[in-house]
């Protein structure tokens, strides 16, 4: 009776170990699925140093690294790396040839070309750089509900407000294609989801593939775009956010996401951000930093975590270079140029 009585005993702590290990939370964060995690000392790129101010995002092609440095009157910047030329160019405002700020920059149809978007404005500008400065090359309509985007080598890919997450449209958005399924987020409509997770999409052409992170919370998604189907979704902490008369308020307790993607056609390289909103109001611009920078396959499996010894605003892979860089700040808030060794 008492064999009976224990045996009957260490079967209900056998069922309350499993519950218990079945129950265990799962952590939400996308830091968190990272088991190889690696230090690195990033490396200072030689500028000219009376030539940085304070940017904000980089985009770096063959011997170019072309800056935002929205706190000048000349809103974007193109450094040679090997002849030293250096170049001011897109002032700021309302007039002809001008905008009111730098969203994005990123490659465009040609080698030697790239565009430069504003969050204000249905209209991206493409320049070309030739004997050592940027010249203006055609200015192009784009759909109003644009958010972010890559060109391959014969379509724009992108990201949007409304009921289809993502578009693939030609080079002049003539004729584009919708597609993309719905993020569940409470009982939001998608076209309100759309607008809380605002995002940032890279690709490869190579693969037909883009990637694209939520800049709150933690989210993701890979799709083919030949093909329209999704490779992978992550959906793990998701913003705080009250709606009122279809417009998004965000809790200051809101989790930040990733400020920067780029990717190669082997891996995706995204700067993550631990930060919340609340320290926003003190932090200002600089709650975009990051020290972890995360590296996925093109089918989303986490390849590695690094963990910076500075931290870094925006990077761009540069194809021609196979070299990956990054804008820091110093203590007195001038930009620093690094490469980074992943």
């Amino acid at each position: 009776m008492r064999f009976k009585e224990m045996n009957y005993f260490c079967q209900v702590l056998i069922v309350f170990f499993l519950s218990a290990c079945q129950s265990a939370p799962t952590s939400q964060l996308l830091s968190d699925r990272f088991q190889h995690q690696e230090t690195v000392q990033l490396i200072e790129v030689n500028y000219p140093a009376d030539s940085l101010g304070k940017p904000d995002f980089i985009y770096s092609f063959g011997d170019w690294i072309v800056l935002s440095e929205p706190h000048y009157d000349d809103l974007l910047s193109v450094y040679n790396m090997r002849t030293g030329a250096f170049q001011r160019f897109l002032k700021k405002g309302r007039g002809a040839n001008e905008l009111l700020d730098v969203q994005h920059i990123g490659a465009s149809f040609e080698d030697a070309c790239f565009f430069v978007k504003s969050t204000f404005g249905a209209e991206i500008y493409i320049y070309t750089l030739s004997n050592d400065s940027a010249v203006l090359q055609q200015k192009i309509k784009t759909p109003e509900d644009l958010v972010s985007m890559f060109w391959d080598d014969t379509s724009i890919v992108s990201s949007q407000y409304g009921q289809q997450r993502y578009s693939v449209c030609d080079t002049e958005f003539g004729t584009c294609r919708e597609f993309g399924d719905s993020i569940t987020f409470r009982d939001f409509p998608q076209r309100t989801i759309s607008h809380i997770l605002q995002g940032l999409c890279t690709g490869s052409a190579a693969l037909h593939r883009m990637a694209w992170f939520s800049i709150y919370g933690d989210a993701f998604e890979i799709y083919d775009y030949k093909q329209f189907s999704r490779i992978t979704q992550y959906v793990g902490i998701l913003p705080i956010v009250d709606v009122q008369q279809n417009q998004p308020n965000f809790s200051l307790d809101s989790k930040l996401g990733v400020p920067s993607v780029t990717s190669n056609d082997e891996y995706i390289f995204v700067l993550y951000n631990e930060k919340t909103l609340r320290e926003a109001l003190t932090l200002r611009d600089d709650v975009f930093l990051s020290q972890k920078l995360l590296i996925f396959d093109w089918k989303g499996n986490p390849v590695k975590l690094l963990k910076m010894n500075q931290s870094l605003r925006s990077i761009s892979y540069n194809k021609q270079q196979h070299l990956l860089y990054g804008i820091g700040y110093d203590d007195a808030s001038i930009g620093k140029i690094y490469t980074i060794d992943f």
